[in-house]
């Protein structure tokens, strides 16, 4: 752009504008000192004289134009880049329709500094700089449409979406909304929420039809209509693509009958604690079974609220350079507030100080700082011998993050001693313990010090050697790994035991651990570790099928770290040979998406005001307008044999198919509408994965292809209405579903019930 400050030395500005189009590649302002134009921005027409100016963003189209002899302009570009650092912003969008009682401020300041640049001192040009930043800051906070700073200007255009879904709606009416030039707003919108703006809107729109086809007899046409869409042609053709089925087949199919149930006076009064009662009836013949769940007041059953602090995974950074863990962090942190970034550091990398990576560990540790995660340092130690010769390299390096953070800060950490102890002789685990546990507490007196980070079977035959004042606490492993189903004659991750029999194992080791230790018990890592090509199984056991295994022993642990197939960067110790690789927890692909829908709903399960284990198989809890049901058919076990379930010859016959119908009866509740979803970890999935070559790791591509397809995580949202003050629900599970039942009551639900 050819605007430009001609002749600063005698104070002129002198430039002659002929008719001309230019392109913006930076939020600007175009000051008119003398003459007037037409100016048109993006094919808008406006007329600008004597100390008029426009702002301008970039992407806009600029055409100015006079007819004057004499034109007078000052042109000024932001870089906001520096103007991030300075003024703390993220980026700023200039919307010129907004009025303001500033515009005499903009002139004198725009004038001040002019007047301070035509001049020679040093001081006055100085004066000037600070008063473009005084600028730039006027304009931003009185001129700026929004302030474009992440989730919550994400969440405002999500909101207004939402708000106006059956409104006549497009690209350009809403990008006016939030100032903002269309092709700008479509390019943001994609970046900040993951998916285009039309296929956003779509999806906002079918679920609002979808719900009015199930909770009313409206005409399909007319639910069309109120919904947003224009025709009815478009939006069969819309839910066909999204549900595999027309509108008029998919409400035949799934609409809720509610059923009249008459209720005694006890069962109306408000709930002092949640029940659920659940009998089932015997295998009939066509290999189904009716599960009854009524949920009712019942004061003596003995609850908990457990107060849950996730850890993220990070692994092991050696072998990463790039940012790309920044977007990964970002993803998993807007899905759950996880507390702890757990890092995992070789003890090999104190050997040398000069060669240890403490720059990309800095940045990682700064990035985790500004998304409020705490840092929690594992060493591993796979080699005792050398620990003597790492300990001076480890003080430096601690006394090195004291000196560049705050050692007060640094304090708050936690440090993590694990062993492999297939390399590590049982009896130099409590010296080398120790001895690590000394250097830390040399540097950091008061960081708290832990381990030891193996399968709850060694951890507990470890412990016995120590001491309870060595840990501050105590990590373990809950992991399904081929390399350990034989290990042990335990037989505690054997395929051979049931669910049930393992989960009861899982408890077992646990209250043998914590009737030992009085301190925090964390379960560190909670996955499987069974090879690439059984991606999808991991995602199965270490998505939905999580949330039940720590609803069982929440009570006994201080919390857990979550590892699906293996962690951000890759395994967090020597398990190439069985990890679960790829290209680690996210891709473009969708990966993660199933796993941090359970991880969410765990989150809010969890986040609860009141939970009650009712049986082996059943939770009920509520928070506020929400009441959660969660549990499983075990009818038949999710595995029943030591098995290569990656062969496609094995998986017909060891997951026989089985058909529960689940009734649910809530009663006790206010008269309205309820929003009711259903989410449940289907077995579709595997039948669909047989349909891949099982001689090659299984690709990101293909995990997509299924994702794609919608078989990871079967979301379904029906709207009941209370009848006599119940609530009547049914479903049909299949085997080996994992279930959650998520009860809202519309608009707003009254607390009476929830007491």
């Amino acid at each position: 752009m050819n605007f430009k400050v001609e002749t600063i030395a005698t104070g002129t500005i002198d430039h002659d504008i002929k008719q001309k189009k230019y392109l913006i590649s930076r939020p600007s302002i175009i000051y008119i000192l003398d003459g007037i134009f037409d100016c048109k921005i993006n094919g808008k027409d406006t007329k600008v004289v004597l100390d008029d100016f426009v702002l301008l963003n970039s992407g806009d189209q600029v055409e100015l134009t006079s007819s004057e002899a004499v034109n007078l302009i000052l042109y000024l570009e932001f870089n906001i880049e520096r103007l991030s650092e300075l003024l703390s912003i993220n980026d700023f969008y200039f919307n010129n329709e907004k009025k303001s009682k500033h515009n005499q401020q903009v002139s004198v300041v725009i004038k001040s500094m002019l007047k301070a640049i035509s001049s020679d001192d040093s001081q006055l040009n100085m004066f000037a700089i600070g008063r473009g930043y005084e600028l730039a800051n006027l304009l931003i906070l009185n001129y700026a449409g929004m302030q474009l700073n992440g989730n919550k200007e994400k969440d405002s255009m999500k909101a207004y979406i939402r708000l106006h879904f059956s409104d006549e709606m497009d690209l350009e009416k809403v990008a006016h909304h939030f100032f903002m030039e269309p092709s700008y707003f479509s390019k943001y919108f994609k970046k900040q929420t993951g998916v285009n703006f039309k296929d956003f809107v779509t999806n906002e729109r079918l679920a609002h039809a979808e719900n009015t086809l199930l909770s009313s007899n409206q005409l399909v046409a007319q639910v069309a209509l109120n919904n947003g869409f224009n025709s009815l042609s478009s939006f069969n053709r819309a839910f066909k693509i999204k549900y595999h089925m027309t509108p008029t087949d998919y409400r035949k199919k799934y609409q809720l009958s509610i059923e009249d149930d008459t209720v005694s006076s006890e069962s109306k009064a408000s709930w002092g604690r949640t029940r659920t009662l659940l009998t089932s009836s015997p295998l009939v013949a066509d290999n189904s079974s009716v599960v009854n769940v009524k949920v009712t007041q019942d004061d003596t059953k003995k609850s908990y609220v457990p107060d849950l602090k996730m850890i993220l995974n990070l692994g092991n950074i050696e072998n990463n350079d790039s940012d790309e863990w920044k977007e990964h962090i970002d993803k998993l942190m807007e899905s759950v507030n996880f507390k702890f970034a757990r890092i995992c550091v070789p003890i090999e990398w104190f050997t040398d100080a000069d060669h240890f990576p403490l720059k990309r560990i800095r940045r990682l540790v700064d990035y985790c700082l500004v998304k409020h995660l705490t840092p929690w340092i594992t060493i591993n130690i796979s080699d005792a011998s050398i620990i003597p010769e790492s300990i001076y390299s480890l003080k430096l390096v601690l006394s090195s993050f004291g000196n560049y953070l705050n050692e007060n800060l640094v304090e708050k950490w936690r440090f993590e001693i694990q062993f492999s102890t297939g390399n590590v002789n049982g009896k130099d685990v409590v010296t080398a313990y120790r001895l690590i546990k000394s250097g830390i507490k040399q540097v950091l007196p008061n960081a708290m010090v832990g381990g030891i980070g193996e399968n709850l079977v060694y951890t507990c035959q470890l412990y016995e050697a120590f001491s309870e004042s060595d840990f501050d606490f105590i990590t373990c492993r809950y992991f399904w790994d081929e390399s350990e189903l034989n290990t042990n004659e335990d037989k505690f991750f054997n395929f051979n035991s049931t669910f049930v029999e393992s989960q009861n194992l899982l408890q077992d080791r646990l209250t043998k651990l914590r009737a030992n230790f009085a301190g925090p018990i964390f379960i560190s890592e909670i996955g499987m570790y069974l090879g690439a090509k059984d991606y999808l199984q991991d995602t199965l056991f270490s998505g939905a099928y999580l949330i039940d295994k720590i609803a069982h022993v929440a009570h006994l642990i201080n919390g857990f770290g979550y590892v699906l197939g293996s962690d951000i960067f890759q395994a967090s110790f020597n398990l190439n040979s069985t990890v679960t690789a790829g290209p680690g927890l996210l891709t473009d692909n969708g990966i993660i998406k199933p796993s941090l829908t359970a991880l969410k709903t765990l989150d809010e399960f969890f986040s609860t005001s009141h939970v009650s284990k009712l049986s082996d198989e059943i939770f009920a809890g509520y928070v506020d307008n929400d009441i959660y049901i969660l549990g499983y058919d075990l009818q038949v076990p999710l595995f029943t044999a030591a098995t290569d379930l990656s062969d496609p010859r094995n998986i017909k016959e060891h997951l026989p198919k089985h058909i529960t119908d689940i009734s649910v009866l809530v009663r006790g509740v206010k008269a309205g509408d309820y929003e009711v979803r259903l989410f449940k970890c289907q077995r579709d999935i595997i039948d669909d994965w047989r349909k891949f070559d099982f001689s090659k790791s299984l690709t990101s591509s293909d995990i997509g292809i299924l994702a794609h397809q919608n078989n990871m995580v079967d979301v379904s949202l029906q709207v009941a209405k209370a009848v006599n003050d119940c609530l009547t629900l049914k479903y049909q599970i299949e085997s080996n579903n994992f279930f959650i039942i998520h009860i809202r009551k519309q608009n707003s639900i009254s607390h009476s019930f929830l007491k």
